[in-house]
Order: C-alpha cells, then sequence, then structure tokens
C-alpha cells in the first residue's frame, strides 16, 4: 500500500509547476527521532495538492547534513525534481535547521563544549545555505487561491487592478455553477475570450514569473565596445574599441554579451528593461554558436531565439522574421525558456502581455540568456541593457 500511495504522490508530482516542503520533527512510540516532510504542489491549472511525502528515522545525534539528506531521500523517493522546489514554508523552515546544536547532545557523543563553536558556525552555514536555497513561497499563495478557487478568495487579498474583475467574476451564477462542474482548466477555457483580460494576463505572467532565476553578464564573452557594469547587471555601447585578451568565449563580429548562467534542462525565466532604447535585442542562445564570425541572421536555424527592436519596431528573429505587435512605452521584456518542452516564450512585463512564442525547438546543448545594447548612435541609444530582479506581479 505505502508504494501504491507513494506511486500517487510521484504521480501528481510530476505535474506541479512549483512546490514547497515543509519539514517537523516528532518521536514515535519508542521516543525514536522522527523527520515528518509535508509537500504543497501546486500544478498549470492551479490545483493544490497538499500531503505528508515521507517520515524519516533520525538516528543518534542529528546533524544539518542528516536533516538535509533526509529531505533528499523523500524527494528521491517519490520523484520529486529540484528545479521546481520553490520553498520551504515558514513554519517549516526553523524545524529544518532548528533544535541540531544543543549542548546536552554533544556531550551525549563525547565532544568537548570548546568544540561546539566549530559546529555552531557549520550550523550556521547550513542556515544560509537553506534560507538561500529554499526561500518561502507564501507570496504566491493568494495568487494560487485566485485562479484555483476564485468564488471565495478575499477581493481584499488581490491587486486593486483585479479586484473590479474579481467582483463581477464572484457575482456571476451562472460562472460559479460553471466552476462546480467542470474542472479548474476547463472551466477557464470556458469564460469568453472578451472577459476577465486582466485576471487572465495575471495568471499567465505570474506562472512564468515563478521560474525568475538570477543571472549576470560574462565580461568574457563580451567584445571590446561593450561596457559592462561592475555588477554584470548593465551592458552598453560604449563607443571605444578597448584593447582586452584573447578570449575563444568572446564575440568579436556582433555587439552580443552572454550571462555567466546556462541551462540545460528545466524552466527558467529572466527579465531585461529596454527602457529608452531605440535598438536592441535580446533572447537565447545555444552554447555553440560562433563567437568569431559575421552571423547572417540571429535566428533560430543558427541556434539564436530572439527578438530584435529597432525604429519602433519589434520582430522575432527568424527565416523570414517575424513582424511583432509592439506599444510604444515598452519597458521590460520577460523572456521564458521550458527546455524540455521546446518553447521560448517574450513578454512585456509592464502590461502583462504575451508577445511571442516560439514552439516547438528542439535544445540538445546548454542554453544562455543573450543581450545585445546594439550601437550607442552617437549618444542616441546609449542607454544601457538591465537585467532586472523577478519581482513577481501583485
Amino acid at each position: 500500500m505505502a508504494e501504491d500511495v507513494r506511486g500517487q504522490i510521484a504521480q501528481r508530482a510530476s505535474h506541479f509547476s512549483a512546490f514547497s516542503i515543509a519539514c517537523d520533527e516528532s518521536t514515535d512510540v519508542s521516543d525514536s527521532a522522527q523527520l515528518l516532510v509535508f509537500l504543497r504542489g501546486v500544478n498549470e491549472d492551479f490545483e493544490v495538492c497538499q500531503e505528508l511525502a515521507g517520515l524519516e528515522t533520525l538516528k543518534g545525534t542529528t546533524k544539518g547534513v542528516d536533516i538535509f539528506m533526509a529531505v533528499e531521500r523523500v524527494m528521491d523517493k517519490n520523484d520529486l525534481k529540484w528545479e521546481t522546489l520553490s520553498g520551504i514554508t515558514t513554519d517549516g523552515a526553523p524545524a529544518m535547521v532548528g533544535n541540531l546544536a544543543h549542548f546536552p547532545s554533544l556531550r551525549e557523543v563525547g565532544l568537548m563544549e570548546e568544540d561546539t563553536p566549530k559546529y555552531l558556525d557549520i550550523l550556521n552555514n547550513l542556515e544560509v545555505e537553506f534560507d538561500h536555497r529554499f526561500e518561502d513561497f507564501r507570496g504566491n499563495t493568494t495568487a494560487f487561491e485566485l485562479f484555483a478557487q476564485p468564488f471565495s478568495v478575499n477581493v481584499d487579498a488581490v491587486s486593486e487592478e483585479l479586484q473590479m474583475e474579481l467582483l463581477e467574476l464572484q457575482s456571476d451564477s451562472d460562472l460559479h455553477s460553471r466552476f462546480r462542474e467542470l474542472s479548474l482548466q476547463d472551466f477557464y477555457r470556458s469564460i469568453p475570450a472578451h472577459r476577465y483580460g486582466k485576471i487572465r494576463k495575471h495568471a499567465q505572467l505570474k506562472r512564468v514569473q515563478q521560474y525568475g532565476v538570477e543571472v549576470t553578464l560574462d565580461p568574457d564573452t563580451a567584445p571590446p565596445q561593450l561596457i559592462l557594469s561592475d555588477d554584470g547587471k548593465q551592458v552598453h555601447d560604449g563607443g571605444v574599441v578597448k584593447e582586452l585578451p584573447d578570449n575563444p568565449k568572446r564575440f568579436t563580429r556582433h555587439l552580443n554579451v552572454l550571462t555567466r548562467q546556462s541551462f540545460s534542462s528545466g524552466r527558467f525565466y529572466f527579465e531585461v528593461q529596454v527602457k529608452d532604447k531605440t535598438e536592441w535585442w535580446l533572447g537565447v542562445t545555444r552554447e555553440s554558436v560562433s563567437r568569431k564570425y559575421a552571423i547572417t541572421s540571429h535566428s533560430p536555424e543558427n541556434g539564436f531565439w530572439t527578438v530584435h527592436f529597432k525604429e519602433d519596431k519589434l520582430v522575432f528573429n527568424d527565416s523570414p522574421s517575424v513582424r511583432l505587435p509592439v506599444r510604444a512605452e515598452l519597458q521590460k521584456v520577460g523572456v521564458f525558456v521550458d527546455y524540455d518542452a521546446g518553447l521560448v516564450s517574450f513578454y512585456d512585463v509592464e502590461a502583462r502581455a504575451h508577445i511571442y512564442s516560439a514552439a516547438g525547438c528542439t535544445f540538445s546543448e546548454p542554453l544562455y540568456p543573450i543581450l545585445s545594447p546594439d550601437l550607442h548612435d552617437g549618444g542616441r541609444n546609449s542607454t544601457p541593457l538591465i537585467i532586472s530582479p523577478v519581482n513577481q506581479t501583485d
């Protein structure tokens, strides 16, 4: 029966867009320590699943690494993927590292009290690591509830921009009946396309923003004309060719720069501020693209999935290029990649609008975010491109 239950949990988990775990310590009837690992996940239809994912016996004096290994075993048993782990819930996070540095426990295993600072340092470092890796995604709770339970969520809990649409939706008895009768996915499909546009846009952007990653520009890939900020977040054309050491990673024929980080699986998302620029292009590229020779087109056939803005026109670079709608006040572009599904999507972040998606892509090597601020054009295009932190929209 345990295997059957575990199989059911694994089956549900395979559809999670994101999940969090909470840990708690307990004892069994023999007073042996146990670690309870609870799971809360949400799939792409915003259906929430909550389960007791596993129970691990803790033997002897437990160190932080033992707790971590216990969690890892539970994740492996349930086929849970690290890349979709969004965080440790607030109540569970202290349990992850709490109550591990008791002096009595150290004495029981024969350690001298003067040795404890060393172990406290280790535990403190582990706590910092856990906090860094497992950020609490409680901030997503309202968004999940909005789309999973739109007729019961508190209107005051959502942003003012969505409140009027939500009030209208909650007062629609016909939609409420459909919500009770249909699956969540079929319910949203049944809503007329011209209604509740803000909620739809919010849902779509919110979904991809949860895969936000931290990326910084790699100076070893930047051509001599480009100037990068010290923090690796900004780039612009300085108009002067600097003397730089030869590097096989460096682009020499185009004003491109890659990030230090690459991605070979899963989903990732990043945002770039393009405000006040007259020309730029950005997206993702294969690791193996040419760095030293002229590229006729930054298109998928050459290993690039990019959008290009010039003279108030926005295109997806392809053969032929695809003309895209663009707002005059376009300020920030979001790029979402589902590596395994072969999908690259672009978003107008401020408008919460989908711009374009390239589907059916084939990826077989690492992908890098790529930015080009283009020529400074006598100062008219000197504003830098800026990699922005992904602040999930309210």
